[in-house]
């Protein structure tokens, strides 16, 4: 078994098969290797095994409140070296976790940074990021669509407040001009959802 599949069993177990951090772990695997496709100086290795951790400390974030990219970046040091990875692969990897973020953390620097950075953000786009961020409402028994003036003022978070106030300013946050075109489409899609969303909402 060569590195890759072992992380990416070691990432299956700890996460679960068919969770949804896992099924989204993988996407941006494909995002990132689509991305890299445009550059061939890209250490495609370096970045497949970035994508494979770069939420791996997810679920123990929960337990301690600590930034998730904090706790993956020393989690995949310590599976990487039992794995005796070498030490600039290992600090490349590491690097990616760190940077993922665009709330918290460091910016990406180097090229699989950036390719990292802008797959895990791609991913929120299109049709998942319009389940997730509808599934996201309805767990926190919150509705669907609603005046955003009156939202606010009641301090409710619908779907469609999460599509004007995050994702609509993801694509400007992109790093890689392949990763904005990437991008258009699926931020069209969304679009034309959540301006159905709002014309058929009666209330």
């Amino acid at each position: 078994m060569d590195s890759i599949e072992k992380i990416r069993s070691i990432v299956k177990e700890a996460m679960g098969e068919m969770d949804h951090d896992y099924l989204h772990v993988l996407r941006v695997e494909a995002l990132a290797l689509t991305i890299a496709g445009s550059f061939p100086q890209a250490r495609l290795t370096i970045l497949r095994l970035g994508a494979l951790l770069h939420d791996i400390g997810r679920k123990s974030s929960g337990s301690t409140h600590e930034d998730h990219a904090t706790i993956g970046a020393r989690m995949a040091e310590e599976i990487l070296k039992g794995l005796e990875m070498d030490s600039e692969t290992i600090d490349a990897v590491c690097g990616m976790i760190r940077t993922h973020r665009y709330r918290k953390g460091p910016a990406p620097v180097s090229l699989e940074e950036k390719i990292l950075y802008d797959a895990d953000k791609i991913d929120a786009l299109g049709a998942y990021g319009i389940v997730r961020t509808i599934a996201y409402a309805l767990k926190d028994s919150q509705p669907m669509h609603m005046d955003l003036t009156k939202a606010k003022k009641q301090g409710l978070h619908p779907a469609n407040r999460e599509y004007h106030e995050k994702l609509i300013h993801l694509p400007e946050l992109l790093y890689l001009e392949p990763s904005k075109a990437l991008a258009l489409g699926r931020m069209q899609l969304m679009e034309d959802f959540f301006t159905g969303l709002a014309r058929e909402t009666i209330v």
